[in-house]
């Protein structure tokens, strides 16, 4: 599915002393998995910003909980305090550089609670023009014991 988001660009004209803003709008794409890991492992889930981009953070979330953060990275700092707290020592990001636009996460110790949908956005920098995404990667996770019947990972 395709997401809209709108950049917000603040130009500012210091020999006239005037202030313009410009909107630009682009369209993200959202890519959509469901995926199935044993109970009391371990799985990475994808996510991919544009590599052309400044990445200033990332943030992961289960909308159906309160708090719904799993995981959220600020200017190179976890926000420990906003983090739902099944999550806590459970969850890490590949890579916290966030090179190369890689905001994948590793889930340890996967328990039957993690089953739910899992939202991936981040913020940006293009140039002077900052990015706040819409989710650009949904992903559905079920958890089974070892052994039980499981899906092949899908995009949709």
């Amino acid at each position: 599915s395709v997401v809209r988001c709108i950049l917000f660009l603040l130009l500012s004209l210091n020999s006239l002393q005037k202030k313009l803003n410009f909107c630009a709008f682009c369209l993200f794409v959202s890519v959509q998995r469901n995926l199935t890991t044993d109970l009391g492992g371990m799985i990475t889930l994808l996510c991919q910003a544009p590599s052309n981009m400044t990445i200033l953070g990332v943030r992961w979330t289960r909308p159906d909980l309160n708090p719904k953060h799993v995981l959220s990275l600020q200017d190179g700092q976890l926000d420990l305090i906003n983090q739902h707290p099944s999550f806590r020592n459970r969850v890490e990001l590949v890579s916290r550089q966030l090179t190369n636009g890689d905001l994948s996460l590793v889930l340890k110790d996967v328990r039957a609670g993690d089953r739910g949908t899992y939202e991936c956005r981040y913020r940006g920098r293009r140039g002077a023009v900052s990015v706040e995404s819409e989710p650009v990667s949904l992903i559905n996770l079920t958890a089974s014991q070892s052994g039980e019947p499981q899906e092949e990972p899908t995009v949709g």
